[in-house]
């Protein structure tokens, strides 16, 4: 039996419960914050961890004593401190995708927009000095473990990460005691942005497909349900986005629903703010509010799919939904990555398409239209496609 430790985002749970299918090894789990209230930890996890707990990450991994460590992201100084002392001491450790990356300009043109938002959470945080003293110095104990030859490109790590972002200072200072042992990436989209981070190479790396989509690999079913995709553009006060411009967006959904007598399920992102659309009073007759949940049955039944770019767009496009890519902004645009290009699903830009276009939208499923075209973007996308990606990722952790 291994032990395996797991550092993933604790607000997402369907980002790690494929690895309940594995009954062979234990599994702890580290979170970034201790809750207030209790966690309900899924039942193949031992027992929740919190680095607050750690002064060092050699004191953690003497608690745990770990085989592995699966990081679903290691960009903050905690995160990197654990990699770098791991690998010293002969624990496999694994970078895992969670989702879909944008491409490198874009994902540049993000870190842009968030960052005075993140930099005035960076400030805010400097008054909890005891916590910032604990992060800091769980960081620099890893100096043991760095090579003399990066020990500058360490040290200058966190002040680059604060001053410009993590991500960019992964680039920029590319000591080779960061880097995993192991990429175990969804897709052949998402290496341009991991190895600009990282500095990887092809040889390093396992594609796996989507875990999250599994599921969708079946005979394409076709009902009644509309769907809208939203994402927290206004709560992450990115691309100009005001509360007007949001009541635009929603009250656009509205009204077609009234005029056609048809429901939208609106699917919010876990980061946003729910009662945005609760206020707004809508008929639930015609707007019914998803956030958290399974929510297989509805998407399989899809008739149709509005929605900004996103990981969940990959797995309808998979499933040959039929999807419209919007780039509803106050300055219209598709921010990431620009599926339509790939002629799988549609895209509108003005959100007067929404009236005009419907009906063909309706009559044209792209993703079945066009089959060569399909079978391109599985490859750049979610390959392979075949109900199996979950079984590939815990091969890939677990020998």
């Amino acid at each position: 039996m291994k032990t395996i430790l797991l550092v993933f985002n604790s607000a997402r749970p369907d980002s790690y419960s494929y690895f309940s299918k594995d009954d062979k090894n234990e599994y702890f789990i580290i979170y970034r914050n201790r809750p207030d209230k209790e966690i309900r930890l899924p039942s193949f996890i031992k027992k929740e961890l919190f680095w607050s707990d750690y002064w060092t990450a050699s004191f953690l991994i003497r608690a745990i004593k770990p085989d592995t460590i699966v990081f679903v992201e290691i960009y903050d100084i905690k995160q990197i401190a654990l990699n770098i002392v791991a690998k010293r001491k002969g624990i496999k450790t694994i970078f895992l995708d969670h989702g879909m990356y944008n491409n490198v300009s874009s994902a540049l043109f993000r870190d842009k927009e968030a960052s005075a938002r993140i930099r005035k959470e960076k400030l805010r945080k400097l008054s909890n000095i005891p916590i910032i003293l604990q992060n800091y110095f769980f960081y620099f104990h890893s100096i043991y473990s760095v090579s003399f030859r990066n020990v500058f490109e360490f040290l200058a790590f966190p002040f680059s990460a604060f001053i410009i972002s993590s991500y960019r200072a992964l680039h920029l200072l590319p000591f080779s005691e960061k880097k995993p042992k192991r990429f175990l990436l969804f897709c052949k989209n998402n290496f341009e942005y991991i190895k600009y981070s990282y500095h990887c190479e092809q040889n390093e790396v396992v594609y796996t497909g989507m875990p999250e989509f599994d599921k969708f690999f079946s005979d394409h079913d076709v009902n009644d349900k509309y769907i809208f995709i939203d994402h927290p553009y206004l709560e992450e006060k990115m691309l100009g986005w005001n509360h007007e411009h949001h009541e635009k967006v929603a009250f656009s959904i509205y009204d077609l629903c009234r005029s056609r007598n048809i429901k939208f399920f609106v699917k919010l992102h876990p980061s946003s703010d729910k009662t945005l659309w609760e206020n707004y009073g809508f008929d639930s007759k015609y707007i019914e509010i998803l956030q958290s949940g399974d929510f297989v049955d509805i998407y399989r039944a899809a008739k149709l799919v509005i929605g900004f770019s996103s990981t969940l767009m990959v797995g309808f496009i998979s499933a040959r939904k039929n999807v419209v890519l919007i780039g509803w902004h106050p300055e219209p645009r598709i921010v990431a990555n620009d599926l339509s290009s790939y002629g799988v699903c549609h895209q509108s830009l003005n959100i007067n398409e929404l009236k005009s276009k419907f009906d063909y939208w309706i009559k044209n499923n792209l993703a079945l239209i066009n089959k060569e075209k399909y079978n391109i973007f599985i490859d750049r996308f979610n390959c392979p496609f075949d109900g199996k990606a979950a079984e590939r990722v815990l091969k890939g952790v677990i020998e």
